[in-house]
């Protein structure tokens, strides 16, 4: 239980194969610092509403590549799937037995 924090930290900033980014940056629009500053950033704080605009596009953007993605799948899954068949009632079908229950 010791190492679950780490290992959340780590699965956090690994690149997603989908959107080439990380969950933490998709979370809050930056990486995490690794090493600490102690209080001494000098870094301008963005604001409020230009860091909100900033992660609406960055969803937006990552929609737009989850759809393509998706696409992607479909279009190679559907390159081996055939049509299902046509089945009428009398009709003889061979029955797999896993799910069937008998005495």
């Amino acid at each position: 239980m010791k190492l679950l924090p780490i290992a959340e930290f780590c699965y956090n900033n690994t690149q997603t194969g989908t959107t080439k980014i990380t969950p933490f940056f998709t979370n809050y629009g930056y990486y995490p610092r690794f090493i600490p500053t102690l209080g001494t950033r000098n870094d301008e704080t963005p604001d409020v509403s230009e860091y909100v605009e900033a992660l609406r596009r960055l969803h937006e953007d990552l929609r737009e590549e989850i759809k393509e993605a998706q696409m992607a799948q479909v279009e190679q899954a559907n390159k081996t799937r055939h049509p299902d068949p046509v089945l009428n009632p009398g009709d003889k079908v061979w029955l797999g037995r896993k799910n069937i229950q008998t005495t």
